[in-house]
């Protein structure tokens, strides 16, 4: 029976490998929060109104997460004939009228097979693959002082009112509450101590951390001076990434709108630059053997599962399976290091032995 088992096990596997595949994380192709707030003569007349608004603004704000920047101008724009085709639902929620106002908060389930067609028919290029979050630290010098969770920590303050982004890269700002003083010190992050940032890392449940040290510079002569930003990655791949923002001070801008306006700059540059990282290479198909240590029909299940979730693997084929390992071949996208990545996110970690790939 164990042998039927695992033999109905490898079948499954290659069979419903590719369409499997296809399949990534719903939430990728949902977008939750949308306000609405119309009127009209009536409040059915408002109610149409905001859904179609509604859906314009989740259609722009997928866009935003899915597609490059520069790529945004060709996305067709949302009309209600598109929607028909690439919506899969809405819900809605905190739903309040009058007789001829209509407010609610919107939840858009965006068709992925239907958007998928309708990017590579355009032409455009996108991303699927979100990130495991990252704990931003932001340390602030200034005036002979060096600030992480001290309550005067103007730079803490601006990442901590940036809103909500719902991007495929993830960061988590923490409070500065007590156990965040306990794991790490201002100087500690500084320092990029290890042990500390797994220690505040694991306590968010993030794969690393983001240490963004701002430095507010003296200017010369009549000048307002400068900030100086030094933002460092550090966890799983990220060590020795390094890199230095500038921001000029007008003599007219408040200290902490600079302070935000740079926080903002640097989230988008990060979401950017994870989407750029990321972007599905259709042109680019390879494949690699790998063999995976498995013990047991419910950890290939969960394997399969895993692999199934990520965007850039398009089949999975059994080659052989025993009780304690199976050999796979994975036809993906892109290079391998983009495919470690991607797995990574999945907390699969794909690596190169002297003889073959180990997943």
């Amino acid at each position: 029976m164990a042998t039927l088992c695992w033999i109905f096990a490898a079948w499954w596997l290659v069979l419903g490998g590719n369409a499997a595949a296809q399949t990534q994380t719903p939430d990728i192709f949902t977008v939750k929060a949308v306000q609405i707030d119309e009127t009209a003569e009536s409040a059915a007349a408002a109610r149409a109104i905001a859904l179609v608004a509604g859906q314009k603004e989740a259609w722009r704000r997928l866009l935003e997460r899915l597609v490059p920047r520069n790529a945004l101008g060709a996305a067709p724009a949302g009309t209600p004939d598109l929607f028909s085709n690439i919506v899969g639902g809405i819900s809605v929620d905190s739903e309040k009228t009058s007789s001829v106002r209509y407010l609610a908060d919107l939840t858009v389930r965006f068709k992925p097979d239907a958007v998928r067609r309708l990017f590579r028919d355009g032409g455009l290029r996108w991303a699927e693959t979100a990130s495991k979050p990252l704990v931003v630290l932001p340390v602030y010098r200034a005036q002979g002082t060096v600030q992480l969770w001290d309550i005067t920590n103007l730079w803490h303050k601006a990442w901590q009112e940036l809103p909500d982004s719902d991007a495929l890269f993830r960061l988590v700002v923490p409070d500065g509450q007590p156990a965040d003083l306990a794991d790490i010190s201002p100087d500690q992050a500084l320092a990029g101590d290890s042990a500390r940032i797994a220690a505040i890392a694991r306590r968010y449940a993030a794969d690393g951390a983001l240490v963004a040290a701002a430095t507010l510079m003296a200017g010369e002569g009549a000048s307002p001076g400068s900030l100086e930003v030094t933002v460092s990655r550090f966890g799983p791949g990220g060590d020795e990434r390094t890199s230095v923002s500038s921001y000029a001070k007008s003599a007219e801008t408040p200290l902490p709108s600079l302070l935000k306006s740079a926080a903002a700059q640097l989230r988008r540059d990060f979401e950017e630059g994870w989407k750029q990282e990321n972007l599905l290479r259709f042109g680019e198909q390879r494949e690699l053997i790998a063999v995976a240590p498995l013990s047991g029909l419910p950890a290939l299940i969960r394997l399969k599962a895993l692999l199934g979730s990520v965007a850039e693997i398009r089949a999975v084929e059994v080659l052989s399976i025993s009780r304690d390992q199976t050999k796979i071949r994975l036809l993906y996208l892109g290079d391998p290091s983009q495919l470690v990545l991607a797995l990574a996110q999945k907390d699969l970690a794909l690596t190169r032995g002297a003889v073959e790939w180990q997943l």
